[in-house]
């Protein structure tokens, strides 16, 4: 009998592409105006936050899952985000870093979190009809949301829980493909517009695009000078 050998692929793996802040605005644009049934706008809502605070936040994949609702709040100084436990924080004591509002509310990324947590506790407190109800008018974000912290508990759990079949929400976050899924999920309908190709961009492509334009803003590449956010996004 003949024996099949297999043959290790050693090649370096493709890296993806930084996302970049004018990539963002576009897609997060664009899923906003696509959504046009309680649905689409419910999957909007997950998408758009997930992406945008893991931008903003220049989260690994693994963070962006591991994330709970509370874990987003505000503060005297601003809206910040928990991180649990990092690759750089074995010990899970956890990091706090700088959620900045956005002048463009395209990025803005308290109000994509603010808006995403309506449906959590819309759900939460009255299942699928409450998220019907919720979502059933195109209420489009036109105004901020994020000039003050929402009123009552915050949902229990993982913020970016699953959407299941016929779209009530899971008990979990999904496990970390969801990032790169939907990344190049809400790239390929702006891809041609923005020149360029889907398949070179992932879930690394976030924490990538922050870094990649915080160099531009004259941010240092040394780890003991972290970016400045709100430079970043151009505050007014």
């Amino acid at each position: 009998m003949m024996r099949t050998i297999r043959i290790r692929d050693t090649s370096t793996p493709r890296q993806e592409l930084p996302l970049l802040l004018e990539h963002l605005r576009t897609m997060v644009a664009a899923a906003r105006t696509d959504a046009t049934t309680w649905r689409q706008r419910l999957h909007e809502r997950r998408d758009s936050a997930l992406l945008i605070v893991g931008w903003v936040a220049a989260l690994r994949r693994s963070e962006i899952i591991g994330l709970c609702v509370n874990d987003v709040t505000l503060g005297p100084s601003g809206w910040t985000v928990r991180i649990g436990r990092s690759k750089t924080d074995r010990e899970g004591k956890g990091t706090f870093k700088a959620l900045p509002t956005a002048s463009n509310i395209d990025s803005c990324a308290p109000c994509a979190y603010l808006r995403w947590r309506e449906c959590l506790k819309a759900f939460d407190n009255q299942g699928r009809p409450g998220l019907i109800r919720l979502l059933a008018k195109n209420n489009t974000l036109t105004t901020h949301m994020c000039g003050h912290a929402p009123a009552g508990r915050p949902p229990e759990g993982d913020l970016f829980r699953s959407i299941l079949r016929g779209c009530d929400l899971g008990g979990t976050a999904p496990q970390g493909q969801l990032v790169h899924r939907v990344v190049r999920r809400r790239l390929h309908p702006v891809a041609a517009s923005l020149h360029c190709d889907t398949t070179s961009f992932g879930a690394h492509s976030l924490r990538a695009g922050f870094v990649t334009e915080a160099l531009r803003h004259g941010a240092s590449p040394e780890k003991h000078h972290p970016p400045d956010r709100a430079k970043v996004l151009r505050l007014a």
